[in-house]
């Protein structure tokens, strides 16, 4: 029996037409019409998933969840208001933090990263907060989020390092993947290194 034929059975015997099981909002869907209208029918799930994003995206501009696209743009661009009034909600009963975020870029998809949670509060008091660096920093805006550069990256020099601050909401402690002693010795070994790429590459 193939999938139609299946299908056809189910409902003669049950009665239903039986939906395929999948995630509400599966990252790993090629999202066709019918998952994005799918999307509809769980909007406080997918304004999870859109905090989720929202998280990662703070942490790393490039962390969409779904490949060249954020959850957020096919919520918005098919009008699912109900999960944007969810999201919101969300966003707005968060506790928040400054972030210091630096990244070390030794090749292609291979990065050291350090995040450090520099102090928590509310919404405005870390956006004041971050406001008042901001003069300090190369500030850009991706996906409605704000970001305050000390350093960008630059694509395809290795090494390369990537420094910001974000505010974000405050689900991320502190950490890196060896400890911040191991990640300090490497970004000051890096910036060296980068310096001397620049000025003689």
């Amino acid at each position: 029996m193939n999938r139609e034929d299946c299908l056809r059975y189910l409902k003669e015997v049950t009665g239903e037409t039986w939906l395929k099981s999948a995630c509400a909002y599966c990252p790993y869907s090629i999202l066709k019409e019918d998952g994005i209208a799918r999307m509809r029918k769980f909007p406080e799930r997918i304004a999870e998933a859109l905090l989720l994003e929202h998280q990662s995206l703070s942490l790393n501009p490039r962390g969409t969840l779904y490949r060249g696209r954020t959850l957020l743009s096919i919520i918005t661009n098919n009008h699912h208001s109900e999960a944007l009034r969810y999201f919101r909600m969300l966003l707005e009963a968060s506790e928040y933090a400054l972030y210091h975020v630096r990244r070390i870029y030794k090749g292609p998809g291979h990065a050291d990263r350090a995040v450090e949670r520099l102090m928590i509060g509310s919404r405005a008091e870390m956006t004041a907060r971050f406001e008042r660096m901001a003069s300090r920093l190369e500030a850009r805006v991706e996906h409605g989020i704000s970001y305050g550069y000390v350093r960008k990256r630059e694509p395809d020099h290795y090494p390369s390092v990537e420094e910001f601050f974000v505010v974000a909401p405050a689900a991320v402690e502190s950490k890196t993947r060896y400890g911040f002693e191991w990640f300090e010795a490497r970004w000051t070994e890096a910036l060296g290194e980068s310096a001397q790429e620049r000025r003689f590459g």
